[in-house]
């Protein structure tokens, strides 16, 4: 049972790892890309390199967005989700509440 569990840990590794890869590599050929339209448009402009540069750069800003999501919840994860501080927080909001839950006095 705890070899396939390593082994499945293992191929979830390589695969993230490959798939970082991949999506790094993709980053960098639109730079390049990007870069490359940028020049050839200060030169001359053409609208055609200007459509294929505003989808570069679309897919771009995807890409970047989507890491920089994945990011963001990461940060969320670690520093809310899984610390100590939502029990404080709970803990500190039940006993400002505590106060209005118990009954003082009865009226007749």
């Amino acid at each position: 049972m705890g070899s396939n569990k390593c082994h499945l840990r293992g191929a979830c590794t390589y695969s993230s790892l490959f798939l970082n890869k991949s999506r790094y590599e993709k980053i960098e050929n639109i730079v390049s890309e990007i870069a490359l339209l940028e020049s050839q448009q200060k030169s001359n402009y053409f609208e055609d390199k200007q459509k294929s540069l505003s989808s570069a750069k679309l897919v771009y800003r995807s890409l970047t967005t989507a890491q920089a999501k994945f990011l963001h919840l990461k940060t969320r994860q670690k520093h809310y989700e899984f610390a100590e501080q939502p029990s404080k927080l709970l803990a500190l909001k039940l006993k400002r509440s505590e106060h209005l839950a118990s009954i003082d006095s009865f009226k007749d």
